[in-house]
Formats: structure tokens, sequence, C-alpha cells
């Protein structure tokens, strides 16, 4: 069995993904979706944002490659509905199996571990209520409910690891060597690189890492910015980029989105940002087939092709990226995120510079991100603030103390 998830875009412009069966030694099912992920993703997930139903369904098909790879495999399907449910050691086999790391090599976060888990338990539950004739006795009610408690509960509560994470959230920026070289690209992106379209792609990939350096932007709402979105300085008022939500569009072609998971909002830029971008649309001006009109998207794609002229996808965005941290061995740590977490380290530090109270600083920090009011994340990095300040006071009782032994 070989699993794979395809995305579709409906009518509506909807954004929905299916779980398929692509193992060619098994014809009679290669070319249909799954039918039970299917009616879960149908009757559970539309609705949600794409990107989680896709988070989903990622989990979903671990659950059923886990399942295959059990000596002896299990049948899921023939497991639940004979009510023999999952036993307390396979499920320690499902929770180590979501646990192991990508095909990357990179360690599962515990948050996504978490979700991970919650996402099993909660689809393994649905699904024996679904195919059980009596699933609502009590008998067999209780019996589903244990399952999904027992399989839940394999996520532990280790406080400890929780804290350490978000103590490591606080300081999480980029190296000095990074932060070098990316500067150096914004002002200089030129470095050797041959053939006209090639420099513009590499111009443009260079501009969206500038967007998020210096606003904090994740990549889905940079890939999604219209030029509509791009207001130039007039009148005193600086330049700025406007994010907005702009879920399942119908113009957009793209089939897994790029979207703003976050707040509408209108961030500033400063006048050399504001420079690279108008430069930019000089070069994307250019392109064969490029659209002019309010919601065409900013950054596009410069290649010859179906898509020439079009948004840039996350997938191409971050096959670039992979290139320029080949050539740039000083990058290798860079990613989007990081960039959003090295922004959040230097808004701390203007804001202590600024002498900005707590308030003040979670305030512009929770609208800057688009983040809601009283945000948990808010909450992470203004720890940075309470801890600054219980530092202070403890080297004052200190020095105080010392006073007095003299």
């Amino acid at each position: 069995m070989k699993l794979q998830i395809k995305h579709f875009i409906a009518q509506n412009g909807e954004r929905f993904s299916l779980l398929y069966n692509v193992d060619h030694d098994d014809p009679d099912h290669a070319a249909f979706p799954l039918f039970y992920p299917t009616a879960y993703v149908t009757r559970n997930l539309l609705g949600q944002m794409h990107s989680s139903q896709v988070e989903q369904l990622q989990v979903i098909k671990k659950l059923y490659n886990w399942a295959h790879q059990e000596r002896p495999a299990l049948d899921l399907h023939h497991l639940l509905l004979s009510r023999q449910f999952l036993t307390s050691c396979q499920m320690d086999s499902l929770a180590a199996y979501l646990l192991k790391k990508d095909k990357k090599g990179n360690t599962v976060s515990r948050l996504r571990y978490h979700r991970s888990i919650n996402v099993a338990a909660e689809y393994l539950a649905w699904y024996a209520t679904e195919i059980i004739s009596n699933a609502n006795s009590p008998e067999i009610a209780q019996a589903i409910t244990l399952m999904k408690s027992a399989l839940n509960a394999r996520c532990g509560n280790r406080q400890g690891s929780t804290s350490r994470q978000r103590q490591a959230q606080l300081t999480k920026k980029l190296s000095d060597e990074a932060r070098s070289t990316l500067l150096n690209l914004f002002q200089n992106a030129e470095n050797g690189i041959k053939g006209e379209t090639q420099k513009d792609s590499f111009h443009r990939n260079i501009l969206a890492l500038h967007i998020m350096y210096s606003t904090g932007m994740r990549i889905g709402e940079v890939l999604g910015l219209q030029l509509q979105d791009f207001i130039t300085s007039s009148g005193g008022e600086p330049a700025y980029l406007v994010v907005r939500r702009n879920h399942d569009a119908i113009e957009d072609d793209r089939i897994q989105q790029p979207v703003a998971k976050t707040l509408n909002r209108q961030l500033a830029i400063d006048d050399g940002l504001s420079h690279k971008i108008s430069d930019y649309l000089v070069q994307r001006s250019k392109i064969s087939n490029v659209e002019f009109h309010d919601n065409s998207y900013l950054l596009v794609n410069f290649m010859r092709g179906s898509r020439q002229g079009l948004g840039v996808s996350i997938q191409n965005f971050n096959s670039s990226l992979d290139r320029l941290r080949k050539k740039f061995p000083t990058l290798s740590e860079v990613h989007p995120h990081l960039l959003r977490h090295d922004w959040n380290f230097r808004f701390s530090q203007k804001a202590t510079l600024l002498k900005m109270n707590e308030k003040e600083e979670r305030a512009a920090r929770e609208y800057s991100m688009g983040w809601v009011d009283d945000s948990p994340s808010s909450k992470i990095y203004n720890r940075r603030y309470i801890e600054e300040l219980a530092f202070d006071i403890g080297i004052r009782i200190a020095s105080d103390t010392q006073k007095k032994d003299l």
C-alpha cells in the first residue's frame, strides 16, 4: 500500500485534500481515494483552513502506514468492526511511530506530537462509531471513549519540556554569520548570478526574504501579497504592506494556496525595502502573460511555462531557498519561521531601548504579528520583560545586601 495526499480546488475556490492509495500493484484501488478518510474530511474537516486539513490528513496517512507495517499487519477496519480496538501495546507502538523523525531527519516537536496523537485518537473514535452498528450502546460507547482517552494519554504531561521550549523560543534568532550574509544580499543580490531570468528569480526570492526579515510576516502571507497590498509613501507617511486574509480565492490557481493565518494588518516598511519592491515591479512588468490587476500577486514566476506570470507556490519558494542555502552555506540555518523569531528578538531589543512597559510592548507585538489580544504567543515573548525586570530587582537586592555587609 502506497498512500498519497492529493490536493484540489472546488469551483467556488475552496481548497480540499483527499487520501489516495496509489499503489500500482493494487489497480482496483489506485484511482480512488480511501473511503473512510474521505468521509471524515467531508463531514469533519471541510470549512477548516486547508493547511489544517492537510496536517490532519498527514496524521491519518501515518496511522494507516503504521497499521500496514505492524507485524502482523493490522486491518483497522476489521479490527474496529470486530470491536477489538487497539491494545495498550499497539497504542504505544503507534505513539512511537508518530514521534519518528521525518524524511529530512527533523525531530517532531512536542506540540506537533500532541496534535498528531489527538488527531489519531479522534479519527479512530469517529471510525469506530461510524462502522459499529450498535456504537451508541453504553458498553461500546465506553470502550471507544476508553481507547480515545488511553491514546491521548500517550501525550504525557512533561511540563519541564514545554518550559524549556518556551525559554528557547525567547532567544531564537539568526546567527551573526547568517545575518551578515542576508543583509549583504538585501543590498546587493547579484553575486555572480548568470542569465536574466535566473537573476530576476533570484532577486524575487531575496525580496521575499527581505520582507520577512523586515516585517516578521509568515511565508504564506508574503506569497499571498497582491499588487494592491503595496502602498508607497506619500504626504510624509511611510510606505507599508497590507496583510489580508484571502482564503479560497477563486483567482488563485495555486492548489495549496499561501494564506495569512493571522489577522489583517498594515506593516510599515523603510525606504530601502520600498525601493527594492518598486525596482522588482519593473522587472515583473517584463514577464509575458503577467497581470496588473489589484488582486494580481506581487511575487510571480519568471521561468517560462504554464505558470509564468502567476503567483509563486510555497513548494517552489522552498526549492529556491534550498538552492540559496547551497550557494551560501552561512544561510544553512535560515528558514521562514526563524526570520519571524528573529524579528521578535529584534523587536524585544527595540522595546527595551524605547523603554516600553509590558502592556505597550505586548499590544505592539500582537498587532505586528497579527495575533489576537492577549495572545498566548505574545505572553511567551513578553516573558522576557518580566525576566529582565526580575533580574534587575535581584541585582538591586544583592547590591543592598553587599552594602550592609560592608
